[in-house]
C-alpha cells in the first residue's frame, strides 16, 4: 500500500534527529536497497524483526543543489511515499525516481494510538539510496554538462550531444565495452566557455583532449579525481588562474599539453615534473616549491 501524506515541520525535525543512527542490518532484521543503472527506479529487500506487528518502508526526496528549502533542512518534505511491510519477507519496487536526486529511506515500527490510528516508533533502519557509484548516468550527466557549458549547440561538430542515443555515437565520445566514457576529443570544435566541475565525475575517462578552442576560465580542481586519465591536452585555450595542485595527482598522466594562448599564473605543482611527454617549460611560470 501507497501512500501520499503530507508532513508537519515537527515530524520532519524529529526525523532529521535520527539520520545520525544508520544501520544495515539491526534486532534481527535487514535491508537491501538498490538503485537501477539509469537512477529512474530502486529496489528494497527487507527481512523484518520478529514479533513486528506492523512496520512501514518509507522514503524521501533529498532536494537539489539550489532548489527551495524552507526548513534548511537540505531534503524534500512535502510528501513521502509510506509502504507498508509484511510476511516474512518483502521486496518493493520504486519507481519514477528522479535520477538527478538521492534519496533517504527508513523503517519504522508502528502502534496504534488511543484514537486506533498508527503512529510510527522505533526507527530502527535509516539510509540513503545513492545513485550506482561511477554509472554510465553520470557519465551522461559529465557530458551533457560539457554541452551546456561551451555553448554545445554552436560547435563546429555535435552530433548526437545530449540526445538519447548511445554515448559512444557522441562525436568526439569513445566508450568502453560497459557504456563508459573513455575519451572525449573535440579538437578545434568552437568550445566557447569554462569547462564544468562534472567532469570529474568521468571515472574512466582515459583522454580529455579539448585543444584549439575558446575555453576560459581556470581547470577545474575537480579533473584531479581522474584517476584513469593518460592524457589531458588543452593547448590553445585562453585558461586562466593557477593550475590546480590536484593534478599532480593523476598517477596514470602520460601526457599533458597546456601552452600556447594559456595565461597561467602562480606555479605549476611540481608532481606534474614527472609527467613523460609535456610542454610545461613554456608556459614561462616555474614549479612549486
Amino acid at each position: 500500500m501507497t501512500k501520499k501524506i503530507v508532513v508537519g515541520v515537527s515530524t520532519l525535525l524529529a526525523f532529521m534527529a535520527l539520520l545520525g543512527v544508520v544501520s544495515a542490518q539491526q534486532a534481527g532484521q535487514s535491508l537491501i536497497v538498490e538503485r537501477s543503472e539509469d537512477r529512474l527506479s530502486a529496489t528494497a529487500t527487507w527481512t523484518p524483526s520478529q514479533g513486528a506487528e506492523h512496520q512501514f518502508f518509507i522514503y524521501f526526496g533529498k532536494l537539489l543543489l539550489g532548489e527551495e528549502d524552507v526548513y534548511g533542512l537540505g531534503l524534500q518534505f512535502d510528501t513521502y511515499d509510506e509502504f507498508e511491510l509484511t510476511g516474512e519477507e518483502d521486496s518493493l519496487d520504486m519507481s519514477g525516481l528522479d535520477p538527478r536526486r538521492e534519496y533517504i529511506y527508513a523503517v519504522a515500527k508502528a502502534d496504534r494510538d488511543s484514537d486506533g490510528k498508527w503512529m510510527w516508533s522505533d526507527w530502527s533502519i535509516v539510509g540513503n539510496i545513492l545513485p550506482p557509484p561511477g554509472s554510465a548516468a553520470m557519465d551522461r550527466e559529465a557530458l551533457v554538462a560539457l554541452y551546456n557549458a561551451t555553448d554545445g549547440a554552436n560547435w563546429r561538430e555535435n552530433a548526437n550531444w545530449s540526445s538519447d542515443a548511445p554515448m559512444g555515437e557522441w562525436y568526439g565520445v569513445e566508450t568502453d565495452s560497459d557504456g563508459r566514457v573513455v575519451e572525449v576529443s573535440l579538437w578545434v570544435n568552437n568550445l566557447n566557455g569554462e569547462l564544468p566541475s562534472e567532469l570529474g565525475n568521468l571515472a574512466r575517462l582515459e583522454r580529455l583532449n579539448l585543444p584549439l578552442n575558446s575555453l576560459g576560465g581556470e581547470i577545474p580542481s575537480e579533473l584531479g579525481s581522474l584517476s584513469s586519465l593518460e592524457e589531458l591536452i588543452l593547448i590553445g585555450n585562453p585558461l586562466t588562474g593557477e593550475i590546480p595542485v590536484e593534478l599532480g595527482g593523476l598517477l596514470n598522466l602520460e601526457k599533458l599539453y597546456l601552452s600556447v594562448g594559456s595565461q597561467f599564473t602562480g606555479c605549476i605543482p611540481s608532481a606534474l615534473e614527472n609527467v613523460a611527454v609535456n610542454d610545461l617549460a613554456e608556459l614561462g611560470i616555474s614549479f612549486c616549491d
